[in-house]
């Protein structure tokens, strides 16, 4: 990503953010996704024994597939990325084919997965980087974080309640960044994570711990 030009500046627009710093040929529509919706999917980080068979009902088992193919295996491998978050549930997964909004009739891409929990859970930065954006500067994320690390990875982090870290600070996996909450466009307290290689995003699930177990239920309901 770069950086070189970018200004607080509010002749900036939310479109030369994302075109500019995460390289996106999409637009913000796809934020109105983000909110909180009855649980599609509950489970807690630490047990993945179980799915709630809605969630299998409704996902395309090829989707998974090709998700599932088209991520780069040496990250997946060594585990670059971790939970940012202790405990929760999910709420919202991935989703790159529209669906229907939960609260609305058009169908919108979820670029991430929702992770809910109280209000004022402590977030974490998913892998070692560098802030790049700390701030509330654009509409429907609330409060967010971006976090670059290497090859043009980096990871967001929306409707934060509060931001510890400011920006061009350096993050190792692990570090605290934030606190949930409910700024931006949702109806209730989550994190809305994305993990991102320049212009594509990825499901989230596919790089972190134990994420592509429930994954891989899923697309074994066939």
């Amino acid at each position: 990503m770069n950086l070189n030009g970018f200004k607080k500046n509010k002749k900036y627009s939310k479109k030369f953010f994302f075109k500019e710093l995460l390289s996106l040929t999409i637009g913000l529509s796809f934020l109105n996704s983000c909110s909180t919706s009855p649980t599609e999917i509950s489970r807690e980080i630490g047990s993945l024994q179980t799915i709630d068979k809605t969630l299998i009902d409704k996902t395309d088992n090829s989707v998974i597939k090709t998700e599932l193919s088209r991520a780069p295996q040496s990250i997946v491998k060594h585990k670059y990325f971790d939970w940012p978050i202790d405990e929760a549930r999910l709420t919202r997964g991935y989703s790159s084919d529209p669906v229907p909004h939960p609260k609305k009739r058009k169908k919108r891409s979820h670029w991430g997965i929702d992770l809910a929990a109280q209000k004022g859970t402590p977030i974490y930065s998913s892998h070692n980087g560098m802030v790049v954006y700390a701030g509330k500067d654009f509409k429907g994320y609330g409060k967010m974080v971006l976090v670059e690390g290497e090859n043009g990875w980096a990871t967001i982090y929306a409707h934060l309640d509060k931001i510890i870290v400011k920006e061009k600070q350096t993050l190792r996996q692990g570090d605290l960044l934030g606190l949930m909450g409910k700024t931006g466009r949702v109806t209730g307290v989550h994190l809305h994570f994305e993990i991102r290689q320049n212009k594509d995003a990825y499901d989230p699930l596919l790089f972190l711990p134990n994420g592509e177990k429930v994954l891989e239920q899923l697309s074994a309901k066939n």
